[in-house]
């Protein structure tokens, strides 16, 4: 998913949607048979797979605060070329660099609102889960390896969706180190916080640095949701993201922290994502994004 990468429509990051294929794949492990869960829902998690797709869109309603945003995304495969065609050689630099680090699978999304028409990108990691090229990756200046795994959306496939049981969980940590940036290039890392009134004034030509430290968290529990008169097994997972900016020109270094909390098919990507933020443990701005129809 964007204006916000997290805010999984991100696209922008503002997150993503897409509708994959709710048939195929290995066991995703769930606690029913094969046959109650293929007779219970009409997307379960087992089988499915995140294969974009131009024909379904899915619509979103976006809060925060007394703002209200509705947006439809739609999601398709792209080849190195199609991208070539697409985006800038920032973008061009990243993709040859996952290609090189064994990365073949390339989405673009469409986000549509009366405010925002933008294109993302993303991409299936070699830990099976889906990322969008956010700044963070954009701006990492030296191996991709360092932040290939960052930010991390969900699962592509049902079999590999974590399913030890209701209460269980998996968790893996990274920390990545940007030196040397420009003051706009930070604010462009930082863009999910602008609207903060704590948000600090960073000057264009500042010289900062910034540690960018997150913890991805898998959960067991499931829980069905109802969309467009369609049963769908869900998983959640969490995302928090620990940022620290120091800039030559600000008095003092500061703090940002990003945690989201998502429920998730593969196959229908994002359901239901709720986004706190803060700086310095200041004041809380939540948002929140809910799928409210699957349209053909």
């Amino acid at each position: 998913m964007s204006k916000n990468s997290h805010k999984f429509l991100a696209v922008g990051t503002l997150v993503i949607g897409t509708l994959l294929s709710g048939c195929g794949g290995g066991d995703g492990g769930n606690s029913e048979s094969s046959e109650q869960t293929k007779t219970r829902y009409d997307y379960p998690i087992k089988g499915a797979n995140f294969v974009g797709t131009q024909s379904s869109k899915l619509r979103y309603e976006q809060s925060e605060g007394d703002e209200q945003l509705e947006l439809l995304l739609s999601f398709t495969p792209v080849s190195r070329q199609e991208i070539e065609s697409s985006f800038d050689s920032r973008y061009l630099r990243v993709v040859d660099a996952l290609i090189n680090n064994g990365v073949r699978e390339f989405y673009k999304s469409s986000v549509e609102s009366q405010q925002i028409n933008a294109n993302a990108l993303y991409y299936v990691s070699d830990d099976g889960l889906v990322h969008e090229i956010t700044e963070l990756i954009l701006s990492n200046k030296s191996s991709i390896i360092d932040v290939q795994r960052s930010m991390p959306l969900f699962n592509a496939k049902g079999s590999q969706v974590w399913a030890n049981g209701a209460g269980t969980s998996s968790s893996e940590s990274i920390q990545t180190k940007l030196s040397s940036l420009t003051g706009k290039e930070a604010k462009l890392l930082l863009s999910d916080f602008e609207s903060s009134n704590s948000m600090p004034l960073i000057s264009d030509t500042d010289n900062c640095d910034i540690t960018w430290a997150e913890t991805f968290t898998q959960y067991g529990d499931r829980r069905e949701f109802v969309i467009s008169s369609k049963k769908i097994e869900a998983a959640s997972n969490t995302i928090i993201a620990d940022i620290y900016l120091m800039c030559d020109q600000l008095p003092s270094s500061h703090k940002f922290t990003l945690d989201a909390t998502r429920w998730f098919n593969p196959s229908l990507s994002i359901l239901n994502e709720v986004t706190k933020i803060t700086i310095d443990n200041g004041n809380l701005t939540t948002s929140s994004l809910n799928m409210v129809s699957i349209e053909n």
